[in-house]
């Protein structure tokens, strides 16, 4: 039924028999005695090549190494959602981020909180607990109005591939995009740590990111931390819990107060 189903959508019309191809699986229904993903895989897989060779006599080859086109099979609960992965690579990895940190947080988390804690890049921003340097680095890009993954190349975003694809709408885009970054930031940004190897990582980070000479990076105790201007906003990822450890010590109150909003 799957397979049968399947070959009713009319993939031809979604993207070139020329571009490889590849088809994942979602779901766990094999927990409990349904299919089995890689018997999703290749029903679905078999279906989209069968509707290309009824159409066109020609089927687009299969690409599991770097496929333009990637068709997601979700399946749960004996229903099986069909759709395609128009983003490439996850939209959390920015392509920026230096390994090593032991528990790094997800860049469109870190945005996420920034804009949660009402930071808008116009304050001037902190974090003296910068690890990896994600909230710093994510801050000053918001702060230039730089737009996340613009460095992408060509064709790296899937959607490039689909045959709905507006190539001139979306140079037009970028276009855009570029034209609102600003030259520097309204305020300062400011991102150290204890560890001198973690903020020399944060800086490795930014400057891949190509925001490093709008932040300034330090390496100091929190307790010792001194606040770039008299108001902005103090966001950070505490160092403690399940992923690191805990221990007595690591977070103490400090001294110092940084006006808030």
């Amino acid at each position: 039924m799957l397979h049968s189903q399947a070959r009713r959508i009319r993939w031809c019309e979604l993207f070139d028999a020329q571009h490889g191809f590849m088809v994942e699986s979602l779901g766990a229904d094999a927990e409990g005695g349904g299919m089995p993903p890689k018997q999703v895989i290749t029903q679905v897989r078999e279906a989209i090549r069968d509707v290309f060779n009824r159409e066109l006599g020609r089927a687009p080859p299969v690409d599991t190494d770097e496929p333009k086109v990637v068709v997601v099979a979700h399946l749960a609960k004996g229903r099986c959602m069909l759709s395609l992965d128009t983003s490439g690579k996850s939209l959390h990895k920015r392509g920026y981020r230096e390994p090593g940190h032991p528990a790094p947080l997800k860049e469109t988390l870190a945005a996420a909180v920034l804009v949660l804690a009402g930071y808008d890049g116009t304050q001037a921003f902190m974090d003296p607990m910068c690890g990896s340097g994600t909230l710093a680095i994510e801050a000053a890009m918001m702060a230039v109005h730089k737009a996340p993954r613009i460095h992408r190349k060509k064709g790296e975003f899937h959607f490039e591939w689909l045959k709905g694809f507006d190539r001139q709408l979306w140079r037009a885009t970028q276009d855009r995009v570029r034209a609102e970054k600003l030259e520097a930031p309204p305020a300062p940004i400011v991102a150290s740590d204890i560890d001198a190897s973690y903020v020399a990582m944060a800086q490795k980070s930014a400057l891949k990111a190509r925001v490093e000479k709008f932040m300034t990076f330090d390496t100091r105790r929190f307790q010792d931390s001194e606040p770039p201007a008299e108001s902005g906003i103090l966001v950070t990822n505490l160092p403690y819990g399940d992923r690191i450890g805990s221990r007595e010590g690591d977070v103490r109150s400090s001294t110092r107060k940084w006006a808030t909003r």
